[in-house]
């Protein structure tokens, strides 16, 4: 799955979606250790779904190229910002 989730890093950076200095293979690994971590810290009760989500979203803004004022691409996948 890593895998996978480098080629669309790889294929976002390709599209011009993703800014031009990310590391695809780095950016996979933070982002797979990122939901280990919050996946572990949500059984523990220690963080809710709803914080990690947004941690998780903060994470994948910082990684993309504005768009327009509200849309955004991540990768493959896009989704319209809440204002």
């Amino acid at each position: 799955m890593r895998e996978r989730v480098t080629e669309l890093i790889e294929q976002g950076l390709r599209d011009g979606e993703l800014r031009p200095e990310l590391d695809p293979v780095r950016e996979a690994v933070t982002l797979f250790a990122m939901i280990d971590g919050l996946g572990g810290e949500l059984l523990l009760g220690v963080r809710d779904p709803a914080d990690a989500l947004a941690t998780i979203r903060y994470h994948l803004d910082r990684l993309v190229c504005r768009v327009n004022d509200d849309t955004i691409m991540i990768a493959a996948c896009r989704y319209r910002c809440e204002k």
